[in-house]
């Protein structure tokens, strides 16, 4: 099934109040300048009843922030407004920007807003669509926001590959990846949804259950006991810290099985995302042939999940945690949120490090 007749189909599906919510919070969104629309404001538009009867079964598109009690598309739903199908146009469009890029130098490593605006003559309706395509979207590992409609993004993770793929196919690939029709819309639900879908298809390695504290006395690094100790004594009284220290213990826990592994092959100044494909890689536990094609499936989107995770450790620790100063909902964090980052942290570096024993053993 083409690109087109699979999203055309799940067009066909919203009913037209669905419709109707979905292009109410993006024209609000658009006219307040990147100001997403209060839980009351639409609930007051369309009655609170309908909204939640309806986005019920679109949680894939949009989502209630239950902290800062706003609503706001996800990247899946950006291609459900009325602007759906020149969102879906301007991603190749840009992919195939990238690639006649790439193309012409090969070490290119990051692009702007300015430079893309001008050079594919974007007006202000393109302009925001491809904004938010580049923010919401997980196809490049590192981005930065100077401001409203202006960023900066490193290229595509796979973009020396863009040479052979059809760029449309690809865009399929990229915009029902994480597609789920059974996400929550409510980030409360969501969260340790997801967390359960993911440890779910987690693949047995027949790893005994272990705490994170057996895993790390495992491996005998101080600072990693360092951190340890901290997450203790903040996950129930300090919740910014708690969620700082989840994100510096994966970045740790990386860096210990690269130098163990490998001799320290990593760059200081190499993000989260870049350090967990760098030990996947060295795990191998990377997307490879399984011999079977639905198996294969399977373990790339588990692998795909793992990741998404770690990101998402990291993001959380960008808005809330320490670090970066101070976040912009900082005050509303709970310790049942930093127990939920603490604990998704906690699970996957016991998992690497499990992993990494098993491999020198």
């Amino acid at each position: 099934m083409n690109l087109i007749s699979r999203l055309d189909n799940i067009r066909n599906s919203i009913t037209p109040l669905q419709s109707d919510i979905l292009n109410y919070i993006w024209e609000y969104y658009k006219g307040s300048k990147g100001m997403h629309v209060s839980k009351n404001r639409l609930h007051h538009r369309f009655g609170a009843s309908k909204v939640e009867a309806s986005l019920k079964g679109i949680g894939y598109a949009v989502n209630l922030d239950s902290n800062q009690n706003i609503y706001r598309l996800l990247f899946f739903g950006l291609f459900f407004i009325n602007d759906g199908k020149h969102a879906e146009n301007l991603l190749v469009e840009y992919f195939e920007y990238l690639k006649a890029l790439f193309n012409r130098n090969p070490d290119l490593d990051e692009i702007s807003s300015d430079e893309v605006t001008k050079d594919l003559s974007l007006d202000f309706d393109r302009q925001m669509l491809l904004y938010n395509i580049v923010v919401l979207g997980s196809f490049s590992s590192s981005k930065s926001y100077d401001g409203w409609l202006s960023w900066h993004s490193s290229v595509p993770d796979d973009i020396d590959h863009f040479a052979e793929k059809d760029m449309i196919s690809h865009v399929e690939e990229i915009i029902f990846k994480n597609y789920d029709p059974m996400m929550p819309v409510n980030s409360d639900e969501a969260g340790p949804y997801i967390m359960r879908k993911t440890l779910k298809q987690i693949p047995n390695y027949s790893i005994p259950v272990l705490s994170l504290q057996e895993a790390i006395s495992r491996n005998n690094v101080e600072e990693l006991n360092k951190h340890l100790m901290r997450l203790r004594g903040a996950i129930n009284t300090d919740p910014e810290l708690a969620i700082g220290s989840s994100k510096d213990l994966l970045e740790t826990v990386c860096k210990v099985i690269m130098e163990s592994s490998i001799g320290g092959t990593y760059d200081k100044n190499d993000d989260l995302p870049i350090l967990l494909k760098r030990v996947q890689r060295e795990l191998l536990i990377e997307p490879t042939s399984c011999g079977d094609k639905d198996a294969d499936k399977v373990l790339k989107r588990t692998l795909s999940n793992l990741g998404q995770i770690v990101v998402g450790v990291g993001e959380v620790r960008n808005l809330v945690g320490t670090g970066h100063g101070k976040g912009m909902i900082s005050s509303n964090i709970s310790s049942a949120h930093s127990n939920f980052v603490v604990n998704a942290a906690s699970t996957i570096a016991t998992f690497l490090l499990e992993l990494n024993n098993l491999k020198k053993n």
